[in-house]
């Protein structure tokens, strides 16, 4: 099974000032879909930096969520990333790394296409 082309844009964040003091922040859609896509770019990076942060997938985003996974977010890349199917919907906290410069995006898109078959859900998992 191949996924269709159907994304949708659910948030879209740009640090002006550099990421050396930015928090932790809630991504305030609830997700429902196994899979979800980040992209994020900040410009003039060496070739070697490869993280620009980490997401965390939770079942709430009050003191009480419980955290379900935990993923890093490649800098200047697009990245599909499987999420656990142990809720009805899930909840989405982006941390970006400190040391980037200036000019951080980050977006996120949910997958609105065909449920994917547990055939390219455990390939996604395997290319982590």
């Amino acid at each position: 099974m191949m996924l269709e082309n159907k994304w949708r844009l659910v948030g879209s964040f740009n640090w002006i000032d550099t990421s050396k003091k930015a928090t932790p922040f809630a991504i305030s859609h609830r997700f429902r879909s196994r899979l979800v896509k980040t992209y994020t770019s900040s410009p003039g990076l060496p070739r070697k930096w490869r993280r620009s942060g980490y997401l965390s997938v939770v079942s709430s985003v009050s003191f009480d969520g419980k955290e379900l996974a935990n993923f890093v977010v490649p800098i200047n890349a697009t990245k599909i990333f499987p999420m656990p199917l142990v809720t009805g919907f899930y909840q989405l906290i982006f941390q970006p790394v400190n040391w980037l410069p200036k000019g951080l995006r980050f977006q996120v898109f949910e997958y609105a296409g065909s449920e994917p078959d547990q055939r390219l859900i455990n390939e996604l998992i395997f290319l982590r």
